[in-house]
C-alpha cells in the first residue's frame, strides 16, 4: 500500500490503474520537480516541447485565456505536440495572473465596504448625465464578474486535473470545471458522485467543499460586484457632538405641573415664549379647519412641529431641546462648509444633511369630551360627567359654572381633578361653558378630560441642500398611528396638571380681557349658535392643543452649555479616523457642574452617495467576495509552493478529444445516447501516459499506461 500526494492511503483499486508490472514515476504534484526526476522512467519517443512554451509569456496567455494569440502566430496547420503540465514557476507564476486583476478589484471594493468612502451628492462625470456613471460601473461590474468565473473555472480545472493526472478519480470530475458555473449542479448526478468517494481524505474533502462553494459563489458574485461597485445613495452618520443642557431629566420631562414651575409674569405678558401659552397665536392655523396633520410652532432659535391627528391626538417637541439641537446642528453645518474631508468629498457635497438626537421625550395629549344642554341661568345643574364615569358636584365649581352661562361670550374653566368623584386616568380636566345664544334658549357645556403622557422619541432638523439651503422645523420619527392603542400608551409615565398651572395656558391676550380660548374660538367663528358637531371638533382641537403646547414649554430656559472647543472641526467629524460613525465632544464644559444638567448627543447624517453600506444584502455580496478571493488565494498558494501549472484539456472540447483517441471502456456501455446510472460517473479513471500518447485509463484500458511527466510533450 502507498501513499497519495495528499497523504491518503491508496488502496488496491488505485493501483488497478497503475499495473505493479509497471514502474512508476515520480509523484508530479508534492514536490518540486526536477527532469534529472524523471531520468528513470520508461525510455519512449517523446517529443521536444515546443518553441515558445514553457515561457512566461507562456504562461501569461493561459492565464488570460489568450491561447489564440499563439495560434495566429503559428505558420503550421497541423498541432504540434504538447506539454501536458509544467513543472517550472517561470511558467506556474506568470499564470496567477488570471486571479491578478478579479482579486485586485475585489480588495478595492471590500476595503471601500469595511473602510467607507463617501463619493457626494453625485458621482463625478458630465453634468446632467448622472446616469451614465452608474451604467459604466454596471458594465465594469459585469467584466469583473466574468474575470471571477475565469478565475474559478481555473482553480476548479487544476484540482480535477491534478487528481486525474496523480491518482484515480470519479469519472464526473472530468466535467467539473465546466459544470459548476450552474447552479443545477449542486443537485446534479456528477456532483453527488464526485462527494462520496472523493470526500474519503481530508484533501478530497477540502476540494469538495471548494467545488461546492464555487458553485455557490458562480451565480452570486455578479451582483455581489455590482452591489458594491456601484455607490449607494443612503444616508451616512457623519459624525456629531455630545452636548448638555442645564436642566435634570426630571426638570425636562417632569410628572407634575404646579404653579411653582411658572414666571408669575406671564399672565400679564402673553408674548412670553417661556410661558405655557407662549406662542398661542400659532394654534389659530389648526383648530378645527386643518389642511394638514402638522404645523410649525416657532421657539427662541427655531420652529418645532405640532401633530394633532384624529380624535384631536396631538404631540410637539421639547422647545428647549430643540433649541440645542439646532444650535449644535448649525456648528456642524458650518465645519461641513468649511471643506472638513474625511474618506472622500466634503460633507458639504450632499442631497441634505440631517441632526437627531435620541433618548429625548416629547408631550402627548387627548380629549375626551361630553357634550351637555343646561338652562340658560343654570338652574338644575347638580353634578357635570365626565369620562370615566366620574363626576364633578363640588358646589363652589358648580356656582363658578352658573355664573359663566349668564356670560354673553364663552369661556373656558380649568378644574383640580380632586373635584371629581372618583379617581380617574387623567392629567387635567376643563369645562368649556357656551352660555344660550338668546332669551328662552339652552345653553351648554362640554365637560373634557385630558390624558396627557411623556412619549419616547427621536427628534431631527433637516437641512435640504437640493434646491439651495433650507432649513425645515425641528420635527419627530414617531408613528403616531401607535398612539390610538391604548395599551401602548399605558407604558408611557402619565403627567398630572394642577388648575393652578393650567390657569396659564387661557390668559387675557394683549393686556386684555380676552383669553386665548376667546381668541381661538374667534379665528374659527365659533360661538353659541355654533352646531353641536362644529362645538365638538373645535373643542376637543383646543383643549388638546393648548395643554400639549404649554407642556412642551417645560425647562424653556434651559440652553446648551460650554463653549466650542478649538479643534471642534475634528470633535463634530468621525472619531479616530474613520469615515462614518459618531463624532466627539465640541464644547467645553471644563469647569462646569454637570450634577444638574441633562447629556444629549446629536448625531449628524447626510443623504449622498457613498460606499459601506451595512445592510444585510450588503454584507451578504462581501461575504460572497470574500469567499472567492479566499479559494483563489488557496490556488495562488499551492501553484506557488508546488511550482505546478496544468496547461492541458481546459475546455469541454479539449477533455472531448482527449475521450475520443482514448481505449473503449466496457464500463461505459449503453452510454452513447446519456447516461442515467449515478454508478457510471463514480467510475475510478486517470490520465495515463501510453507508449507518448496521454489516455484516460479505466481499470479495463489501464495496462501499460504510467504517470504523465512534468516539462515533456505528448503527441
Amino acid at each position: 500500500m502507498s501513499h497519495d500526494v495528499d497523504g491518503s492511503e491508496r488502496t488496491t483499486e488505485n493501483v488497478g490503474l497503475l499495473p505493479l508490472s509497471q514502474r512508476k514515476g515520480p509523484d508530479v504534484v508534492s514536490s518540486t520537480a526536477d527532469d534529472s526526476e524523471i531520468a528513470d522512467f520508461p525510455k519512449h519517443s517523446y517529443s521536444a516541447a515546443p518553441a515558445g512554451s514553457g515561457t512566461a509569456l507562456h504562461g501569461v496567455l493561459h492565464g488570460l485565456g489568450l491561447k489564440i494569440v499563439r495560434s495566429l502566430a503559428r505558420k503550421k496547420k497541423a498541432e504540434e505536440p504538447k506539454v501536458a503540465y509544467w513543472r517550472k514557476r517561470r511558467v506556474a507564476i506568470p499564470r496567477l495572473i488570471v486571479h491578478f486583476i478579479p482579486v485586485s478589484i475585489c480588495i478595492v471594493l471590500l476595503y471601500l465596504y469595511f473602510r467607507g468612502f463617501y463619493v457626494g451628492d453625485r458621482i463625478d462625470g458630465v453634468l446632467g448625465e448622472e446616469g451614465v456613471e452608474e451604467n459604466t460601473l454596471q458594465f465594469a461590474s459585469k467584466i469583473h464578474e466574468l474575470t471571477m468565473l475565469a478565475s474559478l473555472t481555473v482553480a476548479v480545472f487544476t484540482e480535477a486535473r491534478r487528481r486525474l493526472m496523480s491518482s484515480k478519480a470519479p469519472f464526473a470530475i472530468l466535467f467539473a470545471g465546466g459544470d459548476f458555473q450552474q447552479v443545477s449542479y449542486l443537485w446534479s448526478k456528477e456532483l453527488w458522485a464526485i462527494a462520496g468517494p472523493t470526500a474519503k481524505s481530508w484533501s478530497g474533502a477540502l476540494f469538495l467543499l471548494s467545488l461546492v462553494t464555487a458553485t455557490v459563489l458562480a451565480p452570486f458574485i455578479g451582483p455581489a460586484s455590482a452591489l458594491l461597485m456601484i455607490p449607494k445613495l443612503s444616508d451616512w452618520e457623519v459624525g456629531g457632538t455630545d452636548f448638555w443642557i442645564n436642566a435634570t431629566r426630571e426638570q425636562l420631562w417632569p410628572v407634575q405641573f404646579d404653579r411653582s414651575q411658572i414666571d408669575a409674569n406671564c399672565l400679564a405678558n402673553s408674548e412670553d415664549l417661556s410661558c405655557p401659552h407662549g406662542g398661542w397665536e400659532a394654534l389659530r392655523t389648526v383648530i378645527g379647519v386643518r389642511h394638514s396633520d402638522e404645523f410649525q410652532i416657532r421657539t427662541k432659535n427655531g420652529v418645532s412641529t405640532m401633530w394633532i391627528g384624529d380624535r384631536a391626538l396631538s404631540s410637539v417637541q421639547q422647545a428647549s431641546i430643540g433649541d440645542a439641537l439646532f444650535t449644535a446642528g448649525m456648528d456642524w453645518d458650518d465645519m461641513s462648509v468649511r471643506g472638513s474631508i474625511v474618506g472622500g468629498k466634503h460633507y458639504r457635497w450632499r442631497n441634505s444633511s440631517r441632526w437627531e438626537v435620541n433618548d429625548v421625550q416629547q408631550p402627548y395629549s387627548r380629549p375626551y369630551c361630553y357634550q351637555n344642554t343646561v338652562k340658560a341661568d343654570g338652574e338644575g345643574l347638580t353634578e357635570i360627567p365626565f369620562w370615566y364615569g366620574s363626576l364633578l358636584k363640588n358646589e363652589t365649581v358648580l356656582d363658578d359654572v352658573r355664573e359663566r352661562l349668564k356670560a354673553p361670550e364663552p369661556s373656558l374653566l380649568w378644574i383640580d381633578m380632586d373635584n371629581l368623584d372618583k379617581t380617574v386616568n387623567g392629567s387635567t380636566g376643563g369645562i368649556a361653558i357656551f352660555p344660550a345664544p338668546s332669551p328662552g334658549a339652552l345653553g351648554s357645556i362640554m365637560s373634557c378630560l385630558v390624558t396627557s403622557r411623556w412619549i419616547n422619541t427621536t427628534y431631527h432638523i433637516t437641512n435640504d441642500r437640493r434646491h439651495g439651503p433650507q432649513i425645515y422645523p425641528l420635527a419627530t420619527d414617531n408613528n403616531y398611528d401607535e398612539f390610538t392603542n391604548d395599551e401602548f400608551l399605558a407604558t408611557f409615565p402619565l403627567i398630572r396638571i394642577s388648575k393652578s398651572w393650567a390657569d396659564y395656558l387661557n390668559p387675557g391676550t394683549y393686556g386684555t380681557n380676552v383669553t386665548v380660548f376667546d381668541r381661538l374660538l374667534q379665528s374659527v367663528h365659533l360661538n353659541s349658535n355654533s352646531s353641536w358637531d362644529d362645538k365638538a371638533l373645535f373643542v376637543h382641537d383646543i383643549f388638546s392643543s393648548l395643554v400639549t403646547h404649554g407642556l412642551s414649554k417645560a425647562a424653556y430656559s434651559a440652553t446648551l452649555q460650554g463653549k466650542l472647543r478649538a479643534d471642534n472641526d475634528t470633535q463634530l467629524r468621525p472619531q479616530n479616523g474613520a469615515v462614518f460613525g459618531g463624532g466627539g465632544e465640541a464644547y467645553d464644559i471644563d469647569g462646569l457642574d454637570t450634577s444638574k444638567m441633562t447629556k444629549f448627543t446629536m448625531n449628524a447624517i447626510i443623504n449622498g452617495k457613498g460606499y459601506g453600506n451595512r445592510s444585510k444584502t450588503y454584507n451578504f455580496s462581501a461575504t460572497m467576495l470574500l469567499l472567492y478571493c479566499a479559494l483563489a488565494l488557496g490556488h495562488t498558494i499551492f501553484t506557488l509552493y508546488t511550482g505546478v501549472c496544468y496547461m492541458g484539456w481546459e475546455s469541454q472540447s479539449e477533455l472531448s478529444t482527449l475521450a475520443i483517441q482514448s481505449s473503449m471502456s466496457e464500463h461505459l456501455s449503453n452510454t452513447g445516447a446519456g447516461i442515467d446510472s449515478m454508478a457510471i460517473y463514480k467510475i475510478p479513471v486517470a490520465i495515463r501516459d501510453f507508449d507518448g500518447k496521454l489516455k484516460l485509463a479505466f481499470d479495463d484500458t489501464s495496462a501499460g499506461g504510467q504517470p504523465a511527466r512534468p516539462n515533456v510533450a505528448y503527441s
